[in-house]
């Protein structure tokens, strides 16, 4: 009968705890190590609501709507609720700073779109607008067509003054008339956060 060599098996043994213990000190994992993400959120300034009422927007009208930043955002885009379709004429957005009685300095525009459709139409701004939180702002809309636009009546603040349709926006804003219309209009955007 062959012997059985005890205390070379134990010595195998012992060896192979020894190693699997220290590989896997070599291997802990770094536990400490933290990386810095940041989140976008979207946001809007303007009426998101699609209102009960119609606004004839034009022909040969510049439209605006006063609102306060809610959040401070960089704005890429701007919304318009169209309720009609008016061939070949065109339609286009904007934003403007606060003035004393109305919409003041040229902050950015949009693309001009022609007859878009009905429904919410999305307008892409030519460059991003930064938007500061508490701070008011003028979103604008002009057409050379009897486009209708959804609105309430009288829960808000407007400005609304003739001007020829043209390629490029006002830089500055001359007088015009103010009322309380509330349009179907906003302009969207991201915040950055950590």
């Amino acid at each position: 009968m062959k012997k059985v060599n005890f205390f070379f098996i134990t010595r195998t043994i012992g060896a192979f705890f020894m190693v699997s213990w220290m590989l896997g000190c070599e291997k802990s994992p770094d536990v400490t190590k933290v990386e810095n993400v940041t989140k976008t959120t979207e946001v809007t300034i303007g009426s998101t609501d699609i209102g009960s009422a119609l606004d004839m927007v034009g022909p040969d009208f510049i439209n605006a709507d006063k609102w306060q930043a809610t959040s401070s955002m960089v704005a890429t885009k701007m919304y318009v609720y169209v309720a009609n379709q008016v061939e070949g004429k065109k339609i286009k957005c904007a934003i403007y700073s606060d003035g004393t009685d109305g919409p003041a300095t040229l902050l950015g525009e949009t693309n001009e779109r022609t007859n878009p459709g009905t429904g919410w139409q999305k307008f892409t701004l030519s460059t991003s607008v930064s938007i500061v939180y508490g701070t008011y702002y003028w979103l604008a809309m002009w057409t050379d067509g009897e486009f209708l636009v959804k609105t309430e009546i009288s829960e808000g603040t407007c400005w609304f003054a003739p001007s020829k349709y043209a390629s490029g926006w006002p830089s500055l804003m001359s007088s015009g008339s103010t009322g309380t219309y509330v349009h179907s209009l906003y302009a969207s955007g991201t915040t950055g956060t950590h």
